[in-house]
């Protein structure tokens, strides 16, 4: 329907380009908050962050809540993964046993991604109402910031 075999695998090769320089461009944006844990972080995740009951109240949070901060890992690892694998596996001259193993961690990865992207986008939209909004203008009303990340609103000073 759109070309055939040989195309889709350019298609996928060049989109793993781009999938390859925005897991780069993650891990200098996102990564340095997501490494750091406070014992706040470690409360969030050991009630997760009141998800599973509206009667517990979150520890406040920086500028990352801790799922956040998991989900930033999670991507970093298993996005690098991904890139590694997939570059080894196109450029490469190796062996059966060596592209075997490659696609194993690929496939492997990239079932890791499909769990993960589609769990954070819904607890970051639909979980959260009012954060498709904050996202689509780019902007944190004060009052939603002073709910959810507390900690991050003191460290700004706008208390």
């Amino acid at each position: 329907m759109f070309g055939g075999q040989s195309i889709a695998k350019f298609i996928h090769n060049w989109g793993g380009v781009g999938f390859t320089v925005s897991v780069v461009l993650s891990i200098g944006i996102w990564l340095p908050e997501s490494l750091s844990y406070s014992t706040e972080d470690r409360q969030w995740l050991s009630m997760l962050g009141g998800y599973l009951s509206k009667k517990q109240e979150a520890p406040p949070q920086g500028k990352l809540n801790a799922g956040q901060k998991v989900v930033v890992i999670l991507v970093v690892v298993f996005g690098l993964l991904v890139s590694i694998t997939g570059f080894v596996m196109w450029l490469s001259q190796g062996g059966k046993s060596a592209m075997m193993i490659g696609q194993f961690l690929h496939v492997l990865a990239s079932l890791v991604f499909a769990v993960i992207i589609p769990l954070h986008i819904y607890l970051a939209t639909a979980a959260n109402p009012g954060t498709f909004r904050i996202m689509t203008r780019g902007d944190v009303p004060l009052y939603w910031a002073k709910k959810k990340h507390a900690k991050w609103v003191k460290e700004m000073g706008l208390e």
